[in-house]
């Protein structure tokens, strides 16, 4: 980081008059790096936004593909073989990424956790993004999971294609149910 002069001050060189004076040598020079903290913060959590906003695409393409081919092997009665764990894993692995994407960002953006009160539940804005939002899209997440997890642990072609397309569905209205709309890039 561009001037950050912490190092000039050694914590041992004041050691032995103590911490306390130690501290107050050091928080003036803290103090001139905190807009550089703040502007670095501000933008991860844009550069955190943009990345969680275009994933959604990815998840959604993947869910809506996934789906497909699981209910048309199903209504066909195909052989459950390793293509078909690929393709499930095509809506699985987009989902989880966003959902890591996502809980950075809760923890990151003003609308979060930081925004979580009282004052939150009377706000619809500020209840979607910190309670609704991230509550719906975990449902999702482990919906979408636990389809997998069952079709790849099945031994009948068609529970296992069943599994995907049903558990999968699923998540993907609780994803369209809760998508902030008026925010979608």
């Amino acid at each position: 980081m561009r001037g950050w002069r912490l190092l000039t001050v050694s914590p041992w060189s004041c050691f032995p008059e103590g911490f306390i004076r130690c501290f107050f040598q050091i928080l003036p020079i803290i103090t001139t790096q905190t807009p550089h903290i703040i502007n670095s913060l501000t933008s991860m959590y844009t550069g955190f936004q943009h990345l969680h906003s275009y994933m959604s695409y990815l998840v959604l393409a993947g869910l809506v593909i996934s789906i497909i081919m699981a209910l048309k092997n199903y209504l066909t009665r195909q052989p459950f073989t390793d293509k078909d764990r690929k393709m499930a894993l095509l809506g699985l692995i987009p989902t989880h990424l966003q959902w890591i994407f996502g809980l950075i960002l809760y923890f990151l953006s003003p609308l979060g956790l930081s925004s979580l009160s009282g004052e939150a539940m009377s706000n619809s804005t500020l209840r979607l993004y910190s309670i609704e939002h991230p509550f719906t899209m975990i449902l999702a997440v482990v919906l979408i999971t636990i389809g997998f997890a069952k079709a790849k642990r099945g031994s009948d072609p068609k529970k296992q294609f069943m599994f995907i397309w049903a558990f999968y569905l699923l998540g993907l209205l609780l994803i369209l149910v809760r998508i902030p709309w008026a925010a979608w890039p």
